[in-house]
């Protein structure tokens, strides 16, 4: 390695470290106390983002609905925002799954009470099991690296 790769390479760490510190120094300009991220669950929704020690609400999001934008973890470092993005994705993409599912399990139903084809009411019922369970997997996924998400940025925070 030459001398001047070597500098290039030290250079190159120095910025890139600067950068990052610059991004951990924004986020901690705000205290523990008053900043940090937790997730209240509720029994028949999702669960709301709440933060500080007053409890604030940040976000929410249901079981059933779409990934709140909460742009304290989307602008965070890194780490963070791999976890978000990966939250809004899996509860994103399981929101669709579970309507795909109960909207053939309702057309199920819908086709048995009018027609009375019970193969297709059968086939539609059940096959709508298919898309709930995954949306619902993909949930209970999305909540984990919320999780994670709110771990990381409290770490961030002094």
């Amino acid at each position: 390695m030459s001398m001047s790769h070597a500098f290039r390479c030290y250079l190159l760490a120095c910025v890139i470290g600067g950068l990052s510190g610059s991004a951990l120094n924004a986020q901690s300009d705000c205290t523990y106390d008053q900043c940090a991220l937790r997730v209240r669950y509720r029994l028949f929704s999702g669960g709301d983002v709440v933060q500080g020690r007053s409890d604030e609400k940040v976000g929410g999001y249901s079981f059933f609905g779409f990934a709140p934008r909460l742009p304290m973890l989307a602008q965070s470092v890194d780490s963070v925002q791999v976890h978000y993005d990966a939250f809004r994705a899996g509860t994103n993409s399981g929101a669709i799954l579970e309507l795909i599912g109960v909207t053939a399990m309702v057309g199920g139903v819908l086709v048995a009470t009018a027609e009375g084809s019970d193969e297709w009411a059968i086939g539609l019922t059940l096959g709508g099991l298919v898309p709930l369970f995954w949306g619902a997997v993909r949930h209970v996924q999305a909540r984990d690296h919320l999780s994670r998400a709110v771990w990381w940025y409290n770490s961030t925070l002094r």
